[in-house]
């Protein structure tokens, strides 16, 4: 028995060395935004409707594509689960639209998405979060994970507003990747949790060889110049 342990941990260390084209699933939950008192004053159609989007999350799944220098991360398409009542909504309380692309080489971040009625490519640098790395640990799917907390300011039409970021990643898969653009730590992201959204890993496979293409299509701006695109549009909703 103890001989089959030492197996074990040696496969295991071999692989989250020298695995450089990963393919990660992630899992999201969250924390209800209304109240019980809040859903109580909701009709009661709308009510169970908002209950079986939150529901669905579980269907919800992320997939991280990992080839040495560069990732790709996007939710995965399902048409049975396009076919749920209240599905439309749950992906949107998922978070994560579009598609997300990363190059450690270039040190870039890209966001492919429709917004607007228009296709954009949202860059940014992977070096953008200032992440404070503490010694807090915990064990997720057999890793030992690390705390890391980051900051980012978003812009919507109440204001601007800074929110927190919490990752815990691994040293043992040392690649500076993660959900979305959530990228530039020490080793793998294997839970993030932004807002009251937590995305946390299902599974982790080793690939041969992964080919990732960096997004191409859509027009490409800083994430400033795409939140004034989005104020302006805003703007002309509310004058008309």
């Amino acid at each position: 028995m103890k001989d089959l342990r030492c197996f074990l941990l040696i496969c295991f260390f071999g692989f989250s060395l020298n695995a450089q084209s990963l393919e990660v699933v992630y899992g999201v939950s969250t924390e209800l935004a209304l109240t019980k008192e809040q859903l109580e004053k909701i009709p009661a159609q709308i009510r169970e409707n908002y209950k079986q989007s939150f529901k669905n999350l579980k269907y919800i799944k992320f997939r991280l594509q990992i080839n040495d220098q560069e990732s790709l991360f996007k939710m995965q398409e399902s048409m049975e689960n396009e076919a749920l009542r209240g599905f439309a909504f749950t992906k949107i309380v998922a978070g994560f639209s579009g598609t997300y692309y990363s190059n450690s080489q270039e040190d870039i971040c890209l966001n492919q998405k429709n917004a607007f009625g228009r296709d954009f490519i949202i860059s940014s640098k992977m070096s953008s979060i200032k992440w404070q790395l503490s010694k807090e640990q915990k064990t997720i799917k057999g890793f030992k994970v690390y705390k890391a907390t980051g900051f980012e300011t978003i812009k919507n039409n109440s204001g601007e507003h800074e929110i927190s970021i919490i990752a815990w990643y691994t040293p043992e898969i040392n690649l500076a990747f993660g959900p979305a653009n959530y990228v530039n730590l020490p080793g793998l992201i294997l839970e993030l949790k932004r807002n009251r959204n937590t995305y946390t890993v299902e599974s982790i496979e080793e690939k041969e060889v992964i080919e990732i293409e960096k997004p191409s299509k859509g027009k490409q701006v800083t994430q400033a110049e795409f939140e004034e695109i989005g104020a302006k549009v805003m703007k002309n909703l509310g004058s008309n």
